[in-house]
């Protein structure tokens, strides 16, 4: 079985800087700051969901979740993050289409 334990490196990081940022008291920050930090959210959301989308779509090219554990990896992603399948299923599906047919659009993503 796999130690789905840690994730990748950036990843990993992403994760940990994400929650520490959960954190921050946002009472005592200024208007302008809260202003470009909602701006930062957003793009970093973003990048996060590219990120996610490459490693969902690779995990669907190599069959991975099927092979080794049995499921689509829509179902092992719902079980596991106990999320509605519907839309994890948007998003293994869009993420699928990024890598394999709009190359070109996914790196536009990726860059930002």
């Amino acid at each position: 079985m796999f130690d789905t334990s840690e994730p990748h490196g950036e990843i990993a990081a992403l994760r940990d800087v994400a929650r520490k940022a959960a954190l921050v008291e946002v009472e005592l920050v200024d208007d302008d700051t809260l202003l470009a930090s909602a701006l930062a959210a957003s793009e970093a959301r973003a990048a996060l969901e590219v990120a996610e989308g490459h490693v969902l779509a690779e995990l669907e090219r190599r069959g991975t979740c099927d092979r080794e554990l049995g499921l689509s990896t829509v179902s092992w992603l719902a079980d596991r993050t106990h999320g509605a399948r519907g839309p994890i299923t948007g998003r293994v599906k869009t993420a699928t289409r990024l890598r394999v047919a709009l190359g070109e659009v996914d790196q536009a993503l990726a860059d930002g």
